[in-house]
This record gives structure tokens, C-alpha cells and sequence, in this order.
């Protein structure tokens, strides 16, 4: 597959009252940026020329709340000559001196993606595409209960319309749950615990986070499952802010989800190397460890390995489907006070998988 991207950082600043002059190639470290835009043009075969833009913008709801930490809210667009459409608004917001903390998502997408099958055997890379229109709302409300501990609903939404699948492949001849496309609905609870010093790029502390997800045809889907999900993080200060950091996520399905909600191996925050759903089933287990540099006036760097697997049930999982990543990659400091980062990451995973990531903040 042919592709390339290219990317070009602009920025928006706000001086800082105690900072003191310094500057690094004419760039200076002291202004707090407050809006980063990444343009992007690339070629892929299944979606033409493509052209995009990402951002990022932060700010704080109340100036004197200097206990919250920066909400961000960030959007990315593409579109491409075939027609296809990529829409996707993140957010987390933090008010009232870090007591509340919302946090979701605003999408559409039309657009081309693949399949790759069921299961965690998928040697030959094997994949085949389809083509999907859907709208996606995702939001949970948290409340601080006790100190560094947060809880509260959550709900999520999205209609997926199926509108291509590949002649004779295997979405055309196997009966396989949500091939004709689906409505997924669902209510549930997330719990937290968050002992970080900083939410984006932490030197230190623990994190957890347990979720639950409902959904069912009295929401108005057509698909009942359950979806429960851990993530577990530790980080490590070596000294002069040279950080260890380790991960361990799992995702649970009970029920039957259509085949583009089960968990799945891959992405820009677990398993890099691995494009996202290459594998997928209803469990999902992984881990990773990364060790990161500081920032050297506004660069950093990082090195990275993970394992991995996906099973049908907890008995199929064992060190022979294991799957291996690694890679390192690049910081730039969007705001270096706050510990915002532009990542740049190049990852491997097995049989010569591999893939880029350009994003904002860190993996984990």
C-alpha cells in the first residue's frame, strides 16, 4: 500500500508573567501554545488523494482554577477525491478545581476500512476492505469522591451503515454479527483512580481505570452485550524526569457485538505496529512498557515494547498467540509547563508488520 503524509505545525502563543528569555532556533520555549494545526495530504489506493487538517487548543474555564488541569478539545478532518469523509472531535474537560471531569467524543465517518477476520491467527495477513458510514457521541461525566478518586456515568451511540463489502470475501459469505451494519446504544459507569502528577505526559504515580458499558435493544440498538474494560498504569522517575512507564489494558466482551465493536489488537495507545482491528475477538489482553526522555528544549524521545493477544474466551489465552511490538519515536513540547506532547512514534510488530503514528499527547 502506497501512502505518504505531509504535516506542517503552526502555533498560536501566550506569554507566560515569570518566565524568563529563552529560545532555541528562533523558537521560544516560554510561550504556552494554546492552538497547534497539523495540515495533511496523503495517497492511499482505496482512498485517492487525501486532504486534512488536525488540531489541538487547550485553555482553563476559569483563570484563578490553578488546580484543574488544561482541558483540551482537539478536531481532525480529512477528505478525500473518492469522496470519503473523516470527522472526529475529541474532548476532556476538568472544572471546579479538578472535581469534575467530562470527557467523549463527537464523530463521522465515511469512509473505507478493513477486515481481517475473527481470531488471533491471522498469519498471512490477510485483509479485505469495506465501507462504513456512521455518526459516533461518546461522553462520561466523573465526580471526585475522595481524594484521587473519581467516579460517574457514561453513554454511548453509534449507527453504523455497511455500505460495500468485498465479493465472496469474508463479510460476504460468513454469517458474521453486524456485517449488514448495526446500532449500538449503550449505558454504564467508570470508576477511577488517578495518583499522576500530570494527565498527559506523567513522571510519576499510579492510574486506574475500571469501565462497564451496557447495551441493548431497549436504547434503541440491535445488539445486546456488555463491554468492561481495565486499565492499569504505573510510572517510574528515574531522575532528572528520565521516565519508566508500564501499561496493562484489557477489554472484555459478554454477549454478541457486531464485528466492528469487539476488542481489538492495535492502534495509536496499545500494541503499535499493529493497525487497529487486525486482530480482534471478544477479549483483548496487552501490555507495554516505554522508557522516555526528557525534554531537551522542546525534543524528547522515547523507546517502546509490548505484547499481546485476543481470544474468544479467557481459557484461549496462552504464550503461543502471544503477539510482540516495539519501536521508539519523538517528542515535540506543545506546552512545556503543562507536559503536552506532539508524538511522533514508529512501531514494528510481527511478520514485518509495521506502522507511523502523528498525534498529540502520550500513549499512556
Amino acid at each position: 500500500m502506497l501512502g505518504f503524509a505531509l504535516t506542517i505545525c503552526t502555533a498560536s502563543y501566550a506569554q507566560t508573567a515569570d518566565s524568563t528569555d529563552q529560545s532555541f532556533l528562533g523558537f521560544d520555549l516560554n510561550k504556552q501554545r494554546k492552538l497547534t494545526v497539523l495540515p495533511s495530504i496523503y495517497f492511499k489506493p482505496e482512498t485517492n488523494w487525501a486532504f486534512g487538517v488536525s488540531a489541538l487548543m487547550y485553555r482553563r474555564f476559569n483563570q484563578k482554577d490553578t488546580i484543574s488541569p488544561l482541558s483540551l478539545a482537539g478536531l481532525s478532518f480529512s477528505y478525500t477525491l473518492n469522496d470519503q469523509v473523516l470527522f472526529s472531535m475529541p474532548f476532556k474537560i476538568f472544572l471546579k478545581e479538578d472535581n469534575y471531569r467530562i470527557k467523549g467524543e463527537i464523530s463521522y465517518y465515511r469512509y473505507p476500512y478493513f477486515f481481517a477476520g475473527i481470531g488471533n491467527s491471522n498469519d498471512t495477513k490477510y485483509e479485505e476492505d469495506y465501507g462504513a458510514n456512521f455518526p459516533r457521541f461518546a461522553i462520561t461525566g466523573l465526580k471526585k469522591i475522595k481524594k484521587r478518586i473519581y467516579t460517574g456515568p457514561k453513554l454511548f451511540y453509534q449507527n453504523t451503515t455497511i455500505t460495500s463489502i468485498k465479493p465472496d470475501g469474508l463479510l460476504d459469505t460468513l454469517d458474521i454479527a453486524g456485517r449488514s451494519g448495526s446500532v449500538t446504544a449503550g449505558i454504564g459507569w467508570e470508576l477511577e483512580y488517578d495518583g499522576r502528577d500530570f494527565i498527559y505526559a506523567p513522571t510519576k504515580g499510579y492510574y486506574a481505570n475500571v469501565s462497564f458499558l451496557g447495551f441493548n435493544k431497549a436504547m434503541g440498538g440491535n445488539f445486546g452485550y456488555n463491554l468492561f474494560t481495565v486499565d492499569l498504569r504505573k510510572y517510574f522517575n528515574l531522575g532528572k524526569n528520565h521516565i519508566i512507564g508500564l501499561h496493562g489494558y484489557s477489554s472484555s466482551i459478554f454477549g454478541t457485538a457486531p464485528f466492528n465493536k469487539i476488542s481489538q489488537l492495535g492502534g495509536d495507545k496499545i500494541m503499535r505496529g499493529y493497525r487497529k482491528g487486525e486482530f480482534r475477538d471478544n477479549h483483548l489482553m496487552a501490555s507495554q512498557v516505554e522508557y522516555r526522555t526528557p525534554i531537551w528544549h522542546f525534543f524528547g524521545f522515547a523507546v517502546f515494547a509490548g505484547t499481546g493477544a485476543v481470544a474468544d474466551n479467557f481459557e484461549e489465552f496462552n504464550t503461543d498467540f502471544l503477539r510482540y511490538s516495539y519501536g521508539g519515536g519523538f517528542r515535540l513540547a506543545f506546552n512545556k509547563k503543562e507536559r503536552v506532547h506532539i508524538r511522533f512514534d514508529y512501531a514494528r510488530g510481527d511478520n514485518n508488520r509495521q506502522q507511523f503514528y502523528l498525534t498529540f499527547a502520550e500513549s499512556f
